[in-house]
């Protein structure tokens, strides 16, 4: 009995192993910026306070698309998100702090139906397909980037940039670990019918 004990030991320590690997090289990725060109900056959405304000996490985000405009890296600036849980409209709070910070009205898209990255992704090629476009620049945390990424080129997407908010926090280190498993559930689950 002891041998078939350590035996599990050392597959569940080597399955340990390769996780903890996988989730160095997500970061890795993700921190790797490759910037261009690009019709949209897509900036997927996440938590905002019950009274409506953008928590640091998606203020990075923000700040960071709002860098991608001004460069001229994208000309217009598609906000994504649902309804938070105090039932707060994160694209609209999105859209609400980039034109508090000089970005006009009218270049910012505001996408209301996007509760996860799948969806996101979807609305945001819908959203190209309809006005003619077709590149898009991601911008979100660096732990975010390769499953917005896959999400994207799933989708059709192309060509695709992307560059990573700065900002850290301890819940990143949870995020990074959840990440793996939602890359391998996004390459093999079938892309929607348009």
């Amino acid at each position: 009995m002891r041998p078939v004990r350590a035996r599990a030991f050392r597959l569940a320590a080597l399955a340990a192993a390769a996780y903890v690997l996988a989730c160095v090289v997500l970061v890795i990725v993700g921190l790797s910026d490759r910037p261009g060109r690009a019709d949209i900056a897509i900036v997927p959405g996440t938590r905002v306070t019950a009274d409506g304000r953008p928590l640091p996490r998606l203020v990075a985000r923000c700040r960071r698309a709002l860098e991608v405009w001004r460069t001229g890296y994208a000309r217009l600036i598609f906000v994504s998100g649902t309804m938070g849980s105090g039932g707060q409209n994160q694209a609209g709070v999105m859209k609400r702090w980039l034109v508090e910070h000089g970005v006009p009205d009218s270049v910012v898209v505001t996408d209301s139906l996007g509760a996860n990255s799948w969806l996101s992704a979807r609305d945001a090629r819908r959203w190209l397909d309809a006005h003619g476009l077709h590149s898009a620049m991601i911008v979100t945390q660096g732990f975010h980037v390769p499953r917005m990424r896959l999400a994207c080129a799933r989708h059709g997407i192309a060509p695709l940039y992307w560059t990573h908010a700065r900002y850290f926090e301890p819940l990143d280190l949870y995020s990074i670990a959840r990440e793996i498993p939602g890359l391998a559930y996004y390459a093999l689950r079938p892309r929607d019918r348009d």
